[in-house]
């Protein structure tokens, strides 16, 4: 090598190794900085660590999986009579943001496909909806089904595929009087309020005309505005006993939460392969005040059936995992199986695995079955004809053809079928799928939406509820 070379070399192998000790000083400067820049000054970082109380911890792991929901279309629809008659004692309106048009309530993620739990009085009156995360980010979602009754609504959040930060459910029994809990939520919009308070109450009941409505509510004294309903009342561990519905308008010191162990049983109805997708397997699951498992229900002709299984039976492993006290992730489990996909389940009193293939559903015709069992004429709704006739929906069910009987309670062409059930109808399939497990001798109830074009450019969204008998 010529001197050239060679001092070219030294000098290259110099900088290298100045580069070197200097990542390694700036290293331990870092890990060893006694304190951390502040807009205010300095803190120390052993200040930061002693206000972090179980408080922030709660809420840093609960935060991500909390949503609000916004939407710019309110519809003119009745709510419940019991939500109608109790209005007067318990605050749970929507309100206006000059933002976001009208901030309905708050949500919780349970599973990281998107699918959010919240109540069903928050969602009942959108007709589109807003989710936006605690980092900001937005999305368009839908409706999946409501049970007014228990004022229960799952949601989907329309977005690319990504998983989303759940939040996590506490054992059914895992409840003290007088614990902490914090209620997060979005009360007048403004996102991501937190307070806190203590469990104050279980099964507390609530009472309409003498009648009990709810006999299982949670009571908290953590401050709940319009605007927290659907939100999550979490525990210290940041874990969710409940969901937040409604505070007395003559005592804010006094609020009530569904607890979990409701929620969890209706969630298991809805988030079955049956009504996910197009995979049928048969089974039903429930829990228990102990955190049993079992079977609720199993559907005749199902693949279920044809087996060993019988309702009520506990269940002690799904596909080798220990579902016990956690219907909510078994629910996210189990509305996974596709066809083809086979279930071993292992049930208290049988001596040997039960092993389920769950098969494909034949594609029905909704247009059909509701010609044949509602007396009904539908057709998809197409984005092109929503846009031209200004409808608040991308997609749906339209009503072409309809008896007199109908006309005559306020239904017409045009209207669209938004309801059947507890199943909110975005297509025929969803058509299908509802009528094809009711029986011929059922009533179910159907939920139109008529769409009124008022001046000045305004749009006037009404529900009309029909109940039918099916043929």
């Amino acid at each position: 090598m010529n001197p050239e070379k060679s001092r070219l070399f030294l000098h290259i192998a110099f900088l290298l190794l100045l580069l070197i000790v200097f990542f390694l000083l700036f290293s331990w400067n870092r890990s060893h900085r006694p304190a951390i820049e502040h807009a205010g000054g300095r803190v120390k970082q052993e200040d930061v660590a002693l206000r972090k109380t179980p408080v922030v911890l709660a809420i840093e792991k609960a935060m991500p999986s909390v949503v609000n929901l916004s939407t710019s279309k309110i519809v003119d629809r009745h709510y419940s009579p019991w939500q109608q008659k109790i209005s007067s004692r318990f605050a749970m309106p929507s309100e206006r943001r000059q933002d976001q048009g009208y901030s309905i309530g708050s949500g919780s993620i349970i599973d990281r496909a998107g699918l959010v739990v919240t109540s069903a009085h928050v969602v009942s009156r959108a007709a589109q909806i807003e989710v936006t995360l605690n980092n900001g980010m937005t999305f368009k979602a839908r409706t999946l089904a409501e049970d007014i009754g228990n004022d229960v609504a799952l949601l989907q959040i329309l977005s690319p595929k990504r998983d989303f930060k759940t939040i996590q459910g506490i054992h059914p029994g895992d409840m003290m009087l007088g614990e902490t809990t914090i209620a997060v939520g979005n009360p007048y919009g403004l996102d991501g309020t937190i307070t806190v308070g203590v469990l104050s109450g279980i099964g507390r009941s609530l009472m309409n005309d003498n009648k009990v409505i709810f006999s299982d509510l949670l009571q908290t004294d953590a401050a709940v505005f319009p605007g927290n309903s659907g939100g999550p009342l979490i525990n210290l561990n940041g874990k969710m006993l409940g969901m937040n519905m409604a505070v007395r308008r003559d005592a804010p010191g006094i609020g009530f939460a569904i607890p979990l162990l409701r929620i969890e049983n209706i969630l298991a109805n809805w988030m079955l392969p049956e009504r996910m997708s197009s995979a049928r397997l048969g089974i039903v699951p429930g829990i228990k005040a102990d955190g049993t498992i079992f079977l609720r229900k199993i559907f005749p002709g199902s693949p279920a059936a044809g087996t060993d299984l019988k309702e009520g039976q506990r269940i002690l492993r799904f596909n080798g995992w220990n579902p016990h006290g956690n219907l909510l992730e078994l629910s996210s489990r189990l509305w996974r199986v596709r066809a083809g996909d086979t279930v071993t389940l292992t049930l208290e009193g049988l001596s040997a695995p039960v092993r389920i293939k769950a098969v494909e559903i034949p594609d029905l015709d909704g247009a059909l079955l509701a010609r044949f069992k509602l007396q009904l004429g539908i057709e998809n709704l197409t984005p092109t004809a929503a846009k031209a006739l200004n409808y608040p929906y991308d997609s749906g069910v339209v009503v072409t053809e309809l008896p007199a009987t109908l006309a005559g309670l306020g239904i017409s062409r045009g209207d669209l079928l938004i309801k059947l059930g507890q199943r909110m109808i975005h297509s025929l399939d969803d058509v299908a799928q509802v009528l094809q497990d009711t029986d011929y001798r059922m009533q179910i109830p159907a939920y139109f939406l008529s769409v009124v074009h008022a001046g000045s450019g305004k749009t006037v969204l009404r529900e009309h509820r029909i109940m039918f008998n099916l043929r």
